[in-house]
């Protein structure tokens, strides 16, 4: 039985009711979305490139690090801890036109 939760983040700091163009502006993700503006699309989707899920800062996977998009969109995706916050960032990145994740199976 998976037990996931969704604590560990301050609940009005935090409103999944927001636009995209919102939420990329939130405490959680605004960082992370501020140095992707800075880089090319070929920077973006380099499958080399290490990235941090803003959604773990702070946390127990703060450390961690991803090689390539598909690779922390898959971790925002499956994570329980803050489930709603890596869900959200998942959706982000995949809405993003910068972003060229391609779902799995394909």
């Amino acid at each position: 039985m998976s037990h996931c939760y969704d604590s560990g983040y301050d609940s009005d700091a935090y409103d999944s009711d927001e636009s995209p163009e919102e939420m990329k502006n939130n405490k959680w993700y605004f960082v992370f979305f501020t140095k992707l503006d800075k880089h090319t699309v070929e920077e973006i989707n380099d499958p080399e490139r290490v990235w941090r899920c803003p959604a773990c800062q702070n946390g127990t996977g703060a450390v961690r690090k991803f090689k390539g998009l598909k690779s922390l969109v898959d971790h925002a995706k499956k994570v329980c801890r803050r489930m709603r916050i890596h869900r959200d960032f998942a959706k982000l990145l995949e809405q993003d036109e910068r972003v060229l994740v391609v779902p799995a199976g394909n």
